[in-house]
């Protein structure tokens, strides 16, 4: 019974979803019957018909219900039927037949009772019947088609197109039958839409053709025959020029073009809403197609029109194609295209550059300084942190081996002098064994100590509830203020180095972004640590954004935004008074203005650097160029 069953759900779902697919067939060139040994109907059928409509369907639904008495003598005549599209999909939805199908099933296999059997095997039978007998899909029918009719010497008289989007329900027998199919229902469609219209013009179809039909007799009145005969028809012919304004025959970015077009009519009627059509290169196309309506024309007289364009200097190096052709309302389109074929040579484009600013190669240090023994510094970075929550930071250790370069080449901090802090070598216990024990032993009599950190930043409310910030070690815990460092203890820490000066820079944020990360149900945090921290005045910070803002990694130097330009800074780009010498002032404000320039203008968001405390001085001495 479970084999059984196997078998029979693959079967229902192949009866319930193999009539999904779409059916693009290919072209195929039959010809029709004669009609009464006088009118001659072709069929070309650029995409094959329908399967089970024959092609004498068509021919026999026009000879029946649309030429019947119209052609009565010599004149024959052509009336080409042309399918330029036949589109078919189906939406199965069989598929939800096997719902009453599995319960049956499943009641027939698991149900000993004989009566709960006996209503599986009933539930199984409607689902079968339902696939079969019911609605089990929707097909969609697009069906595009033209005809044609000409004089037996191919000359084009009438010209029609029409389109029919079908939409019906069928099944594996329901409305799957002959003559309730959508295919054929679109046919009827379309072949109703040309009868309407071939009637519509009988008369001057027949006129045309040199034979009129007989005159209509009303009671009191009495309507004359159409008069037109071949004899006093219109007889149309056109030129095409394409002029540049080189006159070198090429278009050429940024010149003007114009595309005249002259129509004249040798015949004895008057032409009447004479059109021009152009296809071909869709961008000429577009560009030229305006303007190129002519009214009507009388006998003997030529009317010409002009289209014109200036050509975009960037234009695609390419040779176009224009094909124009005439169209009139009793004629149709002439049996003629002018095809026009040109090169299109884009216009060569003068560069003049001037550079207002570019990056600077930062990663090579340059070497200017003299090694100052009483100069000390602190660099500490993390990229990856242990736990799993804490995202990695891409440049932050490679950051802080860069910057710890420059404290030895450019601020003269001596390598011993120098301590450093890295990834799992950064845990809570290095930060407090080298801010207590190491440095206050290490930096008696020092002049200046420079602290460089690139690593996350957070924010945290502490027992009092008032928003703090921490700096994130390695071994941190995000909403533990016990394995975070606060920023005010750091500060402390280093204010009370005995040392001159203390040089801070932070390549962190704590808006809960970038180089900055929030525990889950944290809030960015609105720094107070201006109003609660007490100031040493040896005390210099540049942080590297507002406490709302993120610190933005620049992708395109593989450094920190912030990082990126304190180097170039150091460099010596940040000497602003070129008096070979960076002072504290002049860096922060050269930091500052590139890195807000660079946010805004490139990257696309706002970091804005900081120097702490207001007011601090700015005249510290930091580098000296050479």
């Amino acid at each position: 019974m479970q084999r059984l069953n196997v078998l029979l759900i693959l079967g229902a779902l192949g009866s319930g979803c193999t009539n999904s697919y779409v059916m693009n067939y290919t072209p195929e060139y039959t010809t029709g019957i004669l009609f009464e040994e006088r009118a001659k109907i072709e069929l070309d059928a650029r995409d094959q018909l329908p399967r089970g409509i024959p092609d004498y369907a068509i021919t026999e639904d026009l000879k029946t219900n649309v030429f019947a008495n119209n052609v009565e003598s010599d004149p024959e005549m052509i009336c080409r039927v042309e399918i330029t599209q036949f589109k078919k999909r189906s939406q199965a939805w069989g598929a939800a037949w096997l719902i009453p199908f599995l319960a049956g099933s499943s009641a027939v296999e698991l149900s000993a009772d004989e009566q709960t059997q006996i209503m599986g095997l009933g539930l199984m039978g409607v689902s079968f019947a339902g696939m079969y007998l019911l609605p089990s899909r929707k097909d969609i029918i697009d069906l595009d088609m033209n005809l044609d009719i000409y004089t037996p010497d191919r000359q084009l008289v009438r010209h029609y197109r029409r389109t029919s989007h079908t939409k019906k329900w069928a099944g594996m027998i329901y409305n799957n039958k002959p003559g309730k199919k959508p295919e054929e229902q679109a046919l009827r469609d379309v072949m109703d839409a040309f009868k309407q219209d071939l009637n519509l013009d009988r008369q001057l179809i027949l006129a045309s053709l040199g034979k009129a039909e007989s005159p209509i007799v009303t009671p009191m009145t009495t309507i004359d025959t159409l008069t037109t005969t071949l004899a006093d028809r219109p007889e149309l012919s056109f030129s095409v020029k394409l002029l540049d304004s080189d006159s070198d025959e090429q278009l050429e970015g940024g010149e003007d073009a114009t595309l005249e077009v002259t129509v004249t009519n040798t015949g004895k009627g008057t032409a009447q809403e004479v059109f021009a059509i152009l296809a071909g290169d869709e961008d000429l196309v577009a560009r030229f197609n305006e303007n190129m309506g002519f009214g009507d024309i009388g006998p003997g007289k030529s009317v010409t029109r002009q289209a014109s364009t200036r050509l975009p200097y960037d234009i695609k190096a390419r040779t176009a194609n224009i094909d124009v052709q005439v169209s009139e309302k009793s004629l149709g389109r002439l049996p003629k295209i002018e095809r026009l074929s040109v090169a299109c040579i884009p216009a060569q484009v003068e560069v003049v550059e001037t550079q207002i600013s570019s990056l600077v190669e930062v990663d090579v240090v340059p070497y200017f300084s003299t090694p100052d023994p009483n100069a000390y510094g602190v660099v500490i970075g993390i990229s990856k942190y242990r736990e799993d929550n804490i995202p990695a930071i891409s440049y932050a250790e490679n950051d802080a081996k860069i910057v710890a370069s420059y404290f030895t080449n450019v601020l003269g901090v001596q390598p011993e002098n120098l301590y450093t802090l890295y990834d799992e070598r950064a845990s809570y216990s290095d930060f407090e064994d080298l801010l207590r024990r190491i440095l206050p032993n290490s930096t008696r009599g020092g002049k200046v100590l420079y602290f460089y950190y690139a690593g996350h930043g957070t924010p945290l409310s502490d027992e009092e509830g008032q928003g703090k910030a921490y700096l994130v070690p390695y071994d941190g815990v995000l909403g533990s203020q016990y394995k975070l460092y606060p920023t005010d203890t750091l500060y402390a820490a280093l204010g009370a180095l005995p040392v001159d000066n203390v040089v801070v820079f932070v390549d962190a944020c704590f808006s809960g972004t970038g180089r900055s990360a929030l525990a889950s149900g944290q809030r960015p945090l609105i720094m107070t640590e201006i109003e609660t921290v007490t100031w040493p005045s040896k005390l210099r910070v540049i942080a590297a954004a507002q406490s709302t803002q993120t610190a933005l990694d620049y992708e395109e130097v593989k450094h920190g935004l912030f990082t990126y330009y304190l180097l170039d800074g150091l460099r010596g780009s940040g000497d602003a008074n070129s008096d070979g010498y960076i002072e504290f002032g002049e860096l922060y404000n050269y930091v500052h203005e590139n890195v807000l320039r660079t946010s805004t203008k490139t990257l696309l968001k706002r970091q804005e650097p900081i120097a702490l405390p207001e007011g601090s001085r700015g005249d510290l001495k930091l580098v000296e160029v050479r």
